[in-house]
């Protein structure tokens, strides 16, 4: 019988699951659950010491002679911070040793009661990773405790074998040994891309997959392989985010359309690689979590560090994605068996989705603004232009209508900044850094508000050729407006505007309707126009009420010669913009 701790329980079956055999057990009240669960495992062999500091160095010989994994497991308090001399001098040998300690709850460290230290990076740089298990109540929490312990115990496999720490906080009662069998997890197993072998490990499981899907997240600018990325599309299911590919995908619009119940198994991988970073689509994100149990995930990360997007991943690949793409579309140049039955199902889902997709015309609205922005940018075929997204409504405007690489500061998702790093773009591509334009406001004869520019700064007009292009959202221009207070920027940065008076994206948090202060607290409504801002900062402004002036005003910002940037303010209704949302994606719910 096995301890009633649950994060007790998956550390002793990882353990087991990695092939960790043998544990030195020191004495003590808080770690004797752990210790009970070790020894009460067949397949673990418990090596009893009395003195800690010992215990480490114990450990350190053990590992020494059996070239494995070996752990040692002390109480709380004092008895962590003996096994520092042996941390220390393992992790210098390149011999690495896992140091387990129990703790008491963080509710009582620091509170003079018995043995409460602060446990979590006690060890200092001496371990090269320290975590500190959960106690769960969710499942959540089982896939944190599972992860954090894969994490820490991979570390520990890969040279030069550094010493870890697997802090495990217990509360009491302590002494309930119920659970008759362990939860059955299975380690992450490490793998790189730059060993011969392990590559081909890694080829021959996605060979034998039967439903093999590439999932591609966010990847620099200079990782796009298009290439590469059309040669795979032609032999198995590949989903892209658009802040990864320069060409339009399908792939929230998919995953929205997939039909419930047991018709979604037709659609379910039996084998997943992720490569790159971040995913815009919460979709996405919750059909892979949503995936059997029996599903292998391959998580491809360039910094070795395990991000599990899918709660369940089963390999850890350390590699870059450019070099993975490459090599999987040359080892998967031609058509193989691949083009199953579920390959072509996503194929005729995809086809299905295109067609709706172009079919849909909105009416005036910010998705209206971002398609004929779109269309524009794509006619145009100017390799040099560059097009910066903001978070949440414009990247996912730019998921829509995009055909071309998106850039986003995806890495928190804040809105902070977004403007600040497309001005710091056009800085980079204008001609003439050090020519700082003379700011001088001078009103134009108009003869249309809404499309002409009404300020025009001295200096020699630039067109839009090479053109840095930020669309972004009200509150994120706003917050960032002082990005704008740089004489060097010329007109060579373009911005489309998008404003409805509000955040727009707080309107499609299912349940916030119910709240009174949703629009006037959460989503911040307001009633700022930009054109103040672009008299202060110099800068043309242009505005758009009505599809006619939005078409116009859409020329201008793509073509018209200005020596300072340009702006267009789209102003529409958030209630219109809300609906055409809905409206576009119910289209696909009757997609099979």
């Amino acid at each position: 019988m096995y301890s009633n701790k649950d994060n007790i329980n998956i550390l002793t079956s990882l353990l087991v699951s990695y092939g960790i055999t043998h544990v030195v057990v020191c004495p003590g009240s808080r770690n004797a659950p752990l210790v009970h669960n070790f020894s009460e495992h067949p397949g673990i062999v418990c090596h009893p010491v009395t003195d800690e500091r010992s215990a480490g160095f114990i450990a350190l010989g053990l590992r020494l002679q059996l070239k494995e994994q070996v752990a040692v497991c002390v109480t709380s308090g004092s008895a962590l911070l003996n096994l520092l001399p042996a941390a220390a001098e393992a992790s210098y040998q390149h011999q690495g040793i896992i140091i387990i300690s129990a703790d008491r709850p963080q509710a009582w460290i620091d509170q003079l009661d018995g043995q409460t230290i602060p446990q979590p990076d006690a060890l200092g740089r001496f371990v090269k990773k320290s975590v500190n298990l959960p106690e769960p109540h969710d499942m959540t929490d089982v896939w944190h405790c599972r992860r954090l312990v894969c994490e820490t115990l991979m570390e520990n496999m890969v040279a030069p074998y550094p010493s870890v720490h697997i802090n495990v906080p217990i509360t009491e009662p302590l002494f309930d040994f119920s659970k008759e069998t362990l939860p059955e997890l299975s380690g992450i197993i490490p793998c790189r891309w730059s060993d011969e072998s392990e590559k081909e490990y890694i080829l021959n499981l996605v060979k034998k997959a039967e439903r093999p899907m590439i999932v591609i997240g966010q990847l620099p600018d200079d990782g796009v392989t298009s290439w590469n990325i059309h040669k795979l599309r032609e032999s198995m299911v590949v989903l892209c985010e658009q802040l990864s590919f320069i060409e339009h995908t399908f792939t929230d619009q998919m995953i929205y359309a997939l039909p419930e119940g047991n018709e979604k198994e037709e659609y379910q991988p039996d084998l997943v690689m992720f490569l790159g970073g971040h995913t815009v689509s919460k979709r996405l994100r919750l059909f892979l979590r949503g995936l059997p149990e029996t599903t292998e995930v391959l998580m491809v990360s360039e910094d070795r560090q395990l991000h599990d997007i899918s709660q369940h991943a089963t390999c850890l690949i350390a590699g870059e994605a450019s070099t993975v793409l490459e090599d999987l579309s040359r080892q998967f140049k031609k058509k193989l068996p691949h083009q199953s039955d579920f390959y072509h199902t996503w194929q005729a889902l995809e086809e299905e989705i295109r067609t709706k997709h172009e079919a849909f015309q909105p009416e005036y609205s910010q998705m209206l603004a971002a398609k004929i922005f779109e269309a524009y940018a794509d006619s145009s075929n100017n390799v040099a232009d560059s097009f910066y997204y903001a978070n949440s409504m414009s990247v996912r405007l730019a998921a829509l209508y995009a055909n071309h690489y998106c850039y986003c500061n995806r890495g928190i998702n804040g809105i902070e900044g977004s403007l600040s790093v497309a001005a710091g773009a056009a800085l980079a591509k204008a001609t003439c850094l050090n020519n700082a334009l003379t700011p001088n406001i001078s009103p134009l004869n108009t003869t249309d508000d809404n499309i002409t520019p009404k300020y025009s700064p001295l200096g020699e007009p630039e067109g839009a050729e090479g053109a840095i292009y930020c669309v972004i959202g009200d509150l994120s221009f706003f917050y960032d407006e002082n990005a704008l207070w740089q004489q060097q920027l010329g007109g060579n940065f373009r911005i489309l505007l998008l404003n409805n008076s509000q955040g727009g994206i707080f309107r499609n948090l299912k349940g916030l309707e119910q709240s009174p202060v949703r629009d006037a607290f959460i989503s911040a409504r307001h009633t700022a126009s930009a054109e103040g801002i672009c008299r202060q900062f110099n800068v043309t402004y242009l505005k758009a009420t009505d599809e006619e002036s939005l078409r116009s005003g859409i020329i201008q910002l793509t073509s018209m010669p200005s020596a300072r940037p340009v702006l267009l303010e789209v102003l529409t209704d958030v209630n219109i913009d809300e609906e055409q949302f809905k409206k576009y994606y119910q289209q696909f719910r009757t997609s099979k």
